[in-house]
């Protein structure tokens, strides 16, 4: 019976470390990506929001018109009255 090893390849990577002026640009580019961030989804929050009231008070109004419709007895509309001319008349 053979010996057979398998063998194992490791892969690394080194960088350079950085130095101390790239971990604070870091620090405040990463500090700032999260400011944006929050105003952008304060801004969507608060849109989201109105237009979510706005939604909610049309159905309120319209539900309301329907209850007020519904409680009259009295049918709206528009008419015009339209006559026989004198030669169907005379048809009749």
């Amino acid at each position: 019976m053979q010996n057979h090893r398998k063998r194992q390849i490791y892969l690394t990577y080194e960088s350079r470390r950085a130095n101390w002026l790239e971990r604070v640009l870091y620090a405040i580019g990463g500090v700032a990506v999260i400011v944006v961030g929050f105003f952008f989804l304060t801004v969507a929050i608060v849109v989201g929001a109105i237009l979510a009231l706005i939604i909610v008070a049309r159905l309120w109004w319209l539900s309301r018109q329907l209850k007020r419709a519904r409680n009259r007895n009295v049918m709206e509309g528009e008419y015009e009255v339209v006559e026989r001319s004198d030669h169907e008349r005379r048809r009749y």
